[in-house]
């Protein structure tokens, strides 16, 4: 792509060449430079006598390429294995001459990777000569081609690749909201809000949410704490690190995953919470902690943020003559972790791109696109969400060229039932449905609220149709950071990030009712919250739901759950926590259970008064790591229990009746009692659909799990026993 600013590019790095290489080389390589001017025309463009060729990196004429990158060639068709040998690629520097190197065919059969031994000398212009000799699988001959790209002056011991990790805000906004606890209990019966100096994290609203696990963490000064927390706060999970970490998530490959800050890398944990692996990007760059994907197939996205030394006074009137100014490349490694592609702003974006609002692009440090998120569109495109763009790009995931833009200065879309727009975005996500969410930050001096969006699009016309918004009563406003999440039971998770009123997520239903918010009061927020249907391998239960018999107020049942050790050592449960209900632990603490065994914990259910009780139940081990880290593991399971000054089969036999339905409308959990023992059960909508829902039964009882059902009236069908059919209808609130 021409640009403004990469003719500029050209003319400004002979001044560097100067001052930095020795006379001869500098007039060597400036010679280079001038004859390359009218080259520049086919920058990043395939040689058109080859119809195999699909992809080159670095692209044919680019420049700002890191010393260590390495040459990859990828091809429409197969190659032949045999074919492959280091003689048939020559790659030759300006300065230093031929480099020698391996050439590796990928998994794939269509890319091949050339290694050097020895990185490239700065400011080189860099020849690859591919020669005659590769054949197709078919036993198609390949053309060979030619390209080249010039090396990065930039030295790492002067300026560093790295960027940062998250948006920084120096500003502290002070805030303040009601808050509403929500207390439990300890083993030894005091009732407590936090684990030690575990973070405060609340509840303030909890109206039948999503089930799942919401992932976040919490940064302090030399220490982080990742947690995994449930609907009210309570941790199934923490770990404190000693150092910080960003964007603690759970992958598609079903690995747990975090930004190491001091490293630069991603951390990755298995269903054990055991350290398993890094991930870290090549070529010499330094992952960024903004975003990071670890797909089922072995294959991982990562982006990082790459500084040069730019004469921005060649690009922009008043520019800094030697100003840094920040690009964006995004890179996928295979399950080998070989580099199989690399995208970079560099060759697609002009710095004039940005949003001259947000970015003094005369001032020293010029951060002109400030990439926060990539996401996979299908097997053949990447979303990239880029914040100081204003903009989401779609991009070729085979060949790196944009299919469409949409906002900022370059947008192609026509915006309908949206006046407004988005700006400072974060988390551009495709759903399932085609449409596009993502979280609009907007514009302090614009707007005083940030929101949630979900866009459809239409890649044809090019429009892009608001259907729906979720935002805070329009009080909530993000300075930096936030996401956006779509849940599996229709709702829609929004973390606010850095924010007026120390909120740190909330969930939506539909039709924009909150069901769920959660707050600190310390001010520390976390980059992203994520939420999850996690279950952790390491406690296993062998129930999810605890059902009591019915029984009258002051009697008592007991009922008991084993607990097995699947971690990888024994494991000490320590204590446990839970609501303040009528259920209470017979079993004492601390409970040993070595590894690969089972142990029995005993409650007792004892009602003062008539009702539904039930209650989250969490039991917990606090041990070290196997990096000897201080952490917490738990496991949670439900607690039911009805009290009622009529039992169950009196309470049938004097509505002579066979089938009790309550509470009925219901919000979490609805209790069938019958005569006899039931042995079907089907719910359905009111469009006649079948709905798989959770069940648990103990004798002429069970439980049916409503909480993810959406609001409105079903169609309950029984068969107990003894061949007796039951309909009728409830409510879910």
């Amino acid at each position: 792509m021409i640009t403004k600013y990469n003719i500029n590019l050209f003319f400004k790095a002979p001044r560097y060449l100067f001052r930095k290489l020795n006379y001869i080389h500098s007039l060597l390589v400036l010679t280079l430079l001038i004859i390359s001017v009218t080259t520049i025309k086919i920058s990043g463009q395939i040689p058109s006598d080859n119809t195999l060729l699909q992809y080159t990196s670095p692209l044919n004429g680019s420049a700002y390429i890191t010393r260590e990158s390495s040459i990859i060639i990828r091809y429409i068709s197969k190659v032949l294995k045999e074919s492959v040998s280091d003689s048939l690629i020559r790659v030759t520097g300006s300065i230093r001459g031929r480099y020698h190197g391996i050439l590796r065919l990928c998994r794939d059969e269509k890319t091949l990777i050339f290694e050097h031994a020895e990185p490239f000398e700065f400011s080189e212009r860099i020849t690859v000569t591919v020669l005659d000799g590769l054949y197709t699988a078919g036993r198609e001959m390949i053309h060979g081609f030619d390209f080249f790209f010039y090396v990065t002056n930039n030295k790492k011991n002067e300026l560093s690749s790295y960027a940062g990790n998250i948006d920084n805000a120096d500003n502290e906004i002070p805030g303040k909201t009601d808050l509403c606890e929500w207390q439990v209990e300890s083993c030894n019966g005091s009732l407590k809000s936090t684990y030690n100096d575990f973070p405060s994290v609340y509840s303030l609203r909890n109206d039948n949410p999503s089930v799942g696990y919401h992932f976040l963490e919490k940064n302090y000064v030399g220490y982080c704490y990742l947690m995994i927390i449930d609907n009210y706060g309570t941790p199934v999970f923490y770990r404190i690190l000693e150092h910080n970490a960003h964007n603690f998530s759970l992958q598609p490959a079903g690995y747990l995953s975090y930004y190491i800050e001091n490293q630069r890398r991603y951390a990755i944990l298995d269903s054990l919470y055991n350290f398993t692996g890094i991930y870290m990007m090549k070529n010499g760059y330094d992952a960024d902690s903004h975003d990071f994907i670890l797909l089922e197939n072995g294959h991982s996205f990562m982006i990082a943020y790459d500084r040069q030394l730019i004469g921005m006074d060649t690009v922009i009137d008043g520019g800094n003559a030697n100003a840094t100014v920040v690009g964006l490349v995004i890179q996928e490694l295979d399950e080998d972790q070989n580099l199989v592609f690399q995208w970079r702003s560099w060759d697609h974006f002009s710095i004039l791109d940005t949003d001259e609002s947000v970015v003094d692009l005369t001032s020293q440090y010029v951060d002109y696109v400030h990439g926060n998120s990539i996401d996979i569109d299908s097997d053949t495109s990447l979303l990239i969400c880029s914040r100081n763009l204003n903009e989401v790009t779609k991009i070729n995931r085979k060949t790196g060229e944009i299919i469409w833009r949409l906002g900022g200065k370059n947008n192609q879309f026509t915006f309908i039932n949206d006046d407004r727009g988005f700006a400072m975005q974060h988390s551009a996500k495709k759903l399932e449905n085609g449409n596009l969410i993502l979280f609009d930050n907007g514009k302090l001096e614009e707007t005083d609220y940030s929101r949630g969006v979900e866009y459809k699009l239409d890649e044809t016309y090019y429009t892009a149709h608001l259907v729906n918004e979720f935002n805070h009563d329009s009080s909530v406003f993000s300075i930096v950071s936030g996401h956006m999440q779509r849940l599996s039971n229709g709702n829609t998770l929004i973390s606010w990030g850095k924010n007026l009123g120390k909120y740190v997520s909330t969930e939506f239903k539909p039709d924009g009712t909150i069901t769920n918010d959660l707050y600190t009061d310390d001010n520390v927020q976390s980059y992203r919250v994520y939420k999850f249907d996690w279950k952790s391998k390491a406690i296993k239960l062998n129930k999810e739901i605890l059902l009591f018999k019915t029984i009258k107020p002051y009697n008592t049942d007991t009922k008991e759950i084993k607990i097995t050790n699947r971690s990888y050592k024994t494991l000490v449960l320590d204590g446990y926590s839970k609501g303040n209900t009528p259920f209470y632990v017979l079993t004492d603490f601390p409970i040993t259970i070595p590894k690969d065994s089972t142990r029995i914990l005993q409650i007792k259910f004892i009602p003062f008064n008539t009702g539904e009780f039930n209650d989250i139940f969490t039991v917990y081990s606090e041990d070290l790591s196997d990096n000897s880290e201080i952490q917490r593991i738990g496991a949670q399971f439900v607690i039911i229990g009805v009290s009622s000054v009529t039992p169950v089969k009196d309470a049938l036999s004097d509505q002579n009746n066979e089938l009790l339905v309550y509470p009925n409308p219901v919000s979490n959990y609805l209790t069938l009692a019958t005569t006899d023992n039931i042995i079907s059960i089907e719910v359905r909508n009111i469009e006649g659909k079948l709905i798989n829902l959770k069940e648990i039964q103990d004798n002429n009882i069970t439980i049916i799990d409503c909480s993810t059902l959406p609001s409105g009236v079903y169609l309950l069908n029984i068969t107990d026993n003894s061949g007796v059919s039951y309909s009728t209808k409830f409510i879910k609130k």
